[in-house]
């Protein structure tokens, strides 16, 4: 995606506050301000019924805006096979908007009717806000990853980028399948770059999510082979593959299902499995046959070297862990713990790494509490960097955050009904990964981080990097732009 732009920008672009960013995301309050401002306006100059629209809208933005609304002097209309709506436009709008489209528009249609079978209709209706209202407000991760793969389509390489922007701050675990499935599809390096933060430290979550199913071919390839996925099991990966093969099925037999997962089955490590695991996980599916469980079998014992045809990988080493941990303090002294009913906490403070780390998870055992809270990553100006939920002891960022080396930091817990430990210690731990310096809450406090350079994604297969002709009325077809609506997470 170089082409368009989207992998452009500052690295601290990368790790703005997920939660804040969900509800201040672009564009600014200004923008925000001033399309209210629009809509009051329009309300206020409708209201004289006997004037013509020309002479009650103001400005040409505000013309054009109505044409979309009402459908006047329209000369196309645009349909969706399996969808009752139809959307009335304007050739020339549409034209002027994109190269792709122009292209489309300039030979005549049957009846004025512009059919668009691959573009699922929430998302060109958005696409028609943006075009004609310069909207720019996404509203989701479903609806952003299918106005990104139309935008890519239709080369609006301003509307690519902003797409990009948006999903690199709203990736998580909860929408990775959804939004690595695009990345990997439109080849947007700073986006795969995100998701590879997230998928070093939340492998097992990911691996285990229902909305596996929703990745294309190539996206599975790259997951599997991927140097951040750092499973705990290798059950995990193979499970995961029989649950995407099964998505993409009519017929459940067995037969049917080897044959959709069949290519991926080297990329599984079985000799990294113990004997209960595969017999537990793998048997149960019936993918392999008698011959091939008996092989792998025993290899995984020792007893032979020689793996079946359909499943060559000789890697018997687990998958490596990247998430590093560093125990900042420990002090086990006998102290008396405070119940609260509402506080802010700082769990560390004046904290400093002596070289850039993005911290995923921190876990102290003295501060605690049934109800959950709010972490807060913030730098020496009060800025937050990152957010997460407090649960118990322990908060998992979504995405992990960026700390830069000398720089102070603290990470602040706000909860209810809390228990903890009024008092701090001195951090100071050097290791392999980098020092660490300032104060943290009396007890055990762990924090677990990545270090800077995240692993580099697998190369895509060679014939999966050839574009099709971007000018054609023929999309690809695969991935399909998603239907399925992804949960947003925070």
């Amino acid at each position: 995606m170089s082409d368009l732009g989207v992998t452009s920008g500052e690295e601290e672009e990368y790790f703005s506050d997920p939660e804040t960013v969900m509800n201040d995301q672009q564009p600014t309050e200004k923008t925000h301000k001033d399309e209210e401002e629009q809509e009051e306006e329009e309300e206020d100059e409708e209201d004289d019924p006997e004037k013509p629209w020309q002479r009650k809208k103001s400005n040409v933005k505000s013309r054009i805006c109505f044409l979309r609304k009402s459908g006047q002097l329209s000369d196309l209309t645009v349909t969706f096979p399996g969808d009752t709506r139809t959307i009335k436009v304007h050739r020339l709008v549409l034209a002027m908007s994109s190269p792709v489209l122009k292209t489309l528009l300039e030979d005549p249609l049957e009846n004025n009717v512009f059919v668009r079978p691959e573009d699922p209709p929430e998302a060109f209706e958005w696409l028609l806000d943006h075009i004609y209202q310069d909207k720019s407000k996404l509203p989701e991760v479903s609806v952003a990853v299918q106005v990104y793969q139309l935008a890519s389509r239709y080369k609006m390489d301003s509307l690519c980028r902003m797409c990009s922007e948006f999903l690199l701050e709203k990736v998580n675990v909860k929408n990775f399948p959804f939004v690595y499935n695009t990345a990997v599809f439109l080849q947007d390096t700073k986006l795969l770059e995100k998701c590879s933060l997230v998928l070093a430290p939340s492998s097992d979550q990911i691996m285990s999510s229902q909305d596996i199913g929703v990745m294309n071919a190539d996206a599975l390839t790259k997951l599997l082979q991927h140097p951040s996925l750092s499973v705990s099991s290798e059950t995990l990966a193979y499970k995961a593959l029989i649950k995407w093969g099964r998505s993409k099925l009519a017929d459940q037999s067995p037969e049917s299902l080897r044959q959709a997962v069949k290519e991926f089955l080297p990329l599984v490590r079985f000799r990294a499995m113990t004997t209960d695991e595969f017999v537990e996980h793998v048997l149960p599916s019936e993918v392999l046959n008698n011959d091939e469980c008996v092989k792998l079998l025993k290899t995984i014992k020792g007893v032979t070297n020689v793996s079946p045809d359909v499943a060559p990988c000789e890697i018997s080493e687990k998958r490596p862990c990247l998430e590093k941990v560093a125990e900042l303090l420990n002090i086990q002294e006998d102290i008396t713990s405070t119940f609260t009913n509402e506080a802010e906490v700082s769990i560390v403070k004046n904290f400093k790494t002596s070289k850039p780390i993005y911290v995923s998870k921190v876990l102290c055992t003295t501060l605690s509490s049934l109800a959950q809270g709010t972490a807060e990553v913030k730098d020496d100006e009060d800025k937050v960097l990152g957010r997460g939920s407090w649960q118990w002891m322990s908060c998992s960022f979504p995405q992990p955050v960026r700390l830069e080396p000398d720089k102070p930091y603290r990470v602040d817990v706000a909860m209810k009904e809390l228990r903890w430990v009024n008092a701090y210690g001195t951090v100071n731990v050097q290791q392999e990964e980098g020092n660490f310096t300032g104060e943290a809450l009396f007890g055990k406090v762990m924090l677990y981080f990545l270090e800077d350079s995240p692993p580099k994604e697998p190369p895509l297969p060679e014939e999966s990097t050839e574009k099709e002709p971007p000018l054609e009325d023929n999309p690809p077809k695969e991935p399909p732009l998603l239907e399925d609506t992804p949960p947003e997470g925070d």
